[in-house]
């Protein structure tokens, strides 16, 4: 019998999230490639942990250096977005632009290079664009935006959007 790589990682990692170390239901679990598919990273074990799919979905296709600086970033204990976001749900809602980090900018701006000509164009794509993406309320996406607008990686003119600080061979 064939035991399927996720409940293998599970297994393997005492049924905690790698990174949280907290516990990991297989319902909220799914495999993370360190290196990521899109990167030429493989589906090995050596290669792959269980985590929750909000970070998976967090971390997406970024490069094994951004993961792990997000990583480092928490300081010790590593705050996870699932974590966070009930930790958020269970307080007042606290104001959009506070959800808005350095962190969560470098993604938008690494997704953003790998878009390439395929970028968003309009103002109203770009924060539906980020919204999906990393899965935030619209709010918190136009902070991001708007962020990226006052650290001169985008110019808004009107409705269209100019990006000014990417990688230019993206």
């Amino acid at each position: 019998m064939s035991i399927k790589p996720l409940d293998r990682l599970l297994f393997a990692q005492g049924q905690r999230c790698f990174f949280c170390r907290q516990a990991l239901a297989a319902e909220d679990a799914s495999v993370e490639h360190l290196l990521a598919r899109a990167n030429d990273g493989s589906s090995s074990d050596d290669n792959c942990v269980a985590c929750c799919k909000a970070l998976n979905s967090l971390f997406g296709s970024i490069s094994i250096k951004a993961k792990m600086q997000i990583v480092l970033n928490q300081a010790g204990d590593f705050q996870c977005p699932k974590m966070q976001a009930a930790a958020q749900s269970a307080c007042q809602p606290a104001a959009a632009t506070s959800k808005v980090t350095a962190d969560s900018l470098a993604l938008v701006v690494e997704d953003l290079n790998k878009r390439g000509a395929a970028r968003p164009r309009t103002l109203e794509k770009l924060v539906n664009a980020v919204s999906a993406r990393f899965q935030v309320e619209p709010s918190t996406a136009r902070a991001m935006v708007e962020r990226l607008r006052a650290e001169a990686v985008i110019a808004v003119e009107g409705t269209n959007v100019a990006y000014l600080l990417l990688d230019q061979s993206a």
